[in-house]
């Protein structure tokens, strides 16, 4: 699972967007929602069993390895597992209605 964390919101029209270009993730959550600075968002990341995406684990090369960074230069089978927005104090995730619009996407 990874995450990665956004000072603005973002929509998407499938649940398994490609990315092509490179970005970062990190495996902790609490760094992503540190990034989207409490008014963007965190997308969760899982994926595919036949994902053949690869990342650079650049954890050890950072000037902050607490962040457990992974850099993807592409990604074409990341799916969304998780959308989490802020506004105010309060953090809504859209997990459950994800999983509804999966579910009904495969029907």
């Amino acid at each position: 699972v990874f995450y990665t964390g956004l000072s603005i919101r973002l929509s998407f029209a499938t649940f398994q967007p490609r990315f092509q270009a490179p970005f970062s993730t990190s495996t902790a959550h609490a760094i992503a929602t540190k990034f989207s600075q409490g008014m963007g968002c965190v997308m969760k990341l899982s994926s595919s069993q036949s994902s053949s995406d690869t990342y650079f684990d650049v954890q050890n090369f950072s000037q902050y390895p607490d962040e457990k960074e992974k850099l993807f230069m592409r990604a074409y089978y990341l799916q969304l597992a998780d959308i989490e927005y802020f506004s105010g104090t309060q953090t809504y995730s859209m997990n459950k209605w994800l999983s509804a619009l999966k579910f009904l996407s495969r029907l």
